[in-house]
């Protein structure tokens, strides 16, 4: 369903970058749809899937459908931002889940924090230690108790529309999902505007993965690191030993209730040669990246 012009403005637009997952874009628009205390536009980002996407949830939140050639997620939330109607935008992923309170959440700490870039919190959803590891990688990085957040991933964000635009969306020529959001976080702390964290605004992250797909997802992160750091403006370069460090040293300062000290330390173990591997594949992609960029 298309969004009538004439309806009223919306407190928040959700934009949803999407490909080639239909049974996730529909989950996740149907906890849209189920979203409480906020008046919501929905607009999906089709990024050139081979099968279009079809037969979304319909509910009390209007639905705009924008499909677009290939060219990456970032590009897709750029299309989707410049189409939304509302001042307050929220970013989510198709693999993603919002609370039903989500929106609100947002929408009550943008009246408190004005301008500032807010980041929720995210859940891992999906069985198995790969999606686990890899959470709380992204964990460890975009830490929400910080007192000064300088790093959201792109999945559960909210901002003002015209200060997204002003910084130049996600930067479009990062293809994969991977990097573009350290870009754009980057230009965010470089215009002077602030972070903030919002906690209660909660999302099930569900991104199944076996081994190879924990490979493969940290081997392209490895390559917009690349991207990242060939960037004029991608500033000091933070050492990869001491990103590496610190990621393995956090899952064995992990506390989990109602597990026994040697089982702390059991899970924690694992988690560190989880986290040992994803650094290789890291180091992998970046690596084919450079060499990419001397042919």
């Amino acid at each position: 369903m298309m969004e009538d012009p004439a309806a009223p403005r919306p407190d928040v637009t959700v934009v949803v970058p999407t490909y080639a997952r239909p049974d996730a874009i529909r989950a996740c628009v149907a906890a849209l749809q189920a979203q409480a205390g906020a008046s919501l536009e929905i607009v999906v980002v089709d990024d050139g899937s081979p099968v279009p996407v079809a037969d979304l949830p319909g509910g009390p939140h209007p639905l705009t459908m924008i499909r677009q050639a290939n060219a990456g997620p970032a590009a897709a939330r750029n299309a989707g931002v410049r189409a939304a109607r509302a001042g307050l935008v929220a970013l989510t992923d198709d693999d993603c889940r919002p609370h039903p309170g989500w929106a609100a959440a947002f929408l009550r700490a943008s009246r408190f924090q004005p301008g500032a870039l807010l980041g929720g919190a995210t859940r891992n959803a999906a069985p198995g230690p790969f999606a686990r590891t890899s959470q709380e990688m992204v964990d460890h990085l975009a830490d929400l108790s910080a007192d000064r957040p300088r790093f959201f991933p792109s999945n559960n964000i909210a901002l003002p529309r015209n200060a997204y635009l002003a910084v130049g969306g996600f930067p479009e020529d990062y293809p994969l999902a991977a990097g573009e959001d350290r870009a754009f976080c980057r230009a965010w702390e470089a215009s002077g505007r602030p972070f903030a964290a919002v906690p209660d605004a909660v999302i099930d992250h569900h991104h199944a993965l076996t081994l190879g797909g924990f490979w493969r997802q940290h081997r392209n992160y490895g390559e917009g690191a690349r991207t990242f750091h060939d960037t004029a403006d991608a500033g000091p370069r933070r050492p990869g030993y001491a990103i590496a460090l610190g990621l393995v040293a956090a899952p064995l300062r992990l506390r989990r209730s109602g597990v026994g000290p040697m089982r702390n330390v059991a899970i924690g173990a694992g988690t560190a040669v989880l986290v040992a591997v994803a650094q290789m594949a890291t180091a992998r992609g970046y690596a084919r990246a450079a060499r990419r960029g001397r042919t």
